[in-house]
């Protein structure tokens, strides 16, 4: 329990309670199932990231991600990763599986958006259960 870490930068009348430190901590064990440092990590580090594709000037470095246009962001950083891993060193210091799974995440052709207003079919899920089943199920 490293609450105490957490807030210290905190003002004591707008800390975070231990009520709700408690909560995120379930949270993130039973629910996304984020038990080590290691998985919120990488999970923290794929939020930082996960955008570095879409900006073009960061794209236009790379030739062989000339192709992928503003929309086709994700398949570029992944293209990126896999070739010049150490330009993003948030990622690139990762473990091997932690890599490999950011990767695929990002090769997926699935916008979550478009799952919620019911525009990508059970094809898409399927398509996204195939790539990342061999990282199991964390």
């Amino acid at each position: 329990n490293q609450r105490d870490n957490f807030i210290r930068g905190q003002l004591q009348d707008e800390e975070l309670s231990r009520q709700s430190w408690a909560w995120i901590q379930d949270w993130l064990q039973k629910s996304v199932k984020l038990n080590t440092w290691e998985t919120i990590d990488a999970a923290l580090s794929f939020m930082a990231v996960h955008a570095l594709g879409k900006y073009k000037a960061f794209r236009e470095d790379f030739a062989s991600v000339q192709k992928y246009t503003q929309e086709m962001h994700d398949l570029a950083l992944a293209q990126i990763l896999e070739e010049r891993p150490e330009v993003v060193p948030s990622v690139n210091r990762l473990d091997k599986k932690y890599k490999s799974l950011i990767i695929d995440c990002l090769s997926v052709d699935f916008e979550f958006s478009q799952f919620l207003l019911g525009e990508n079919t059970v094809a898409n899920l399927v398509m996204v259960k195939e790539r990342l089943k061999p990282h199991g199920p964390e």
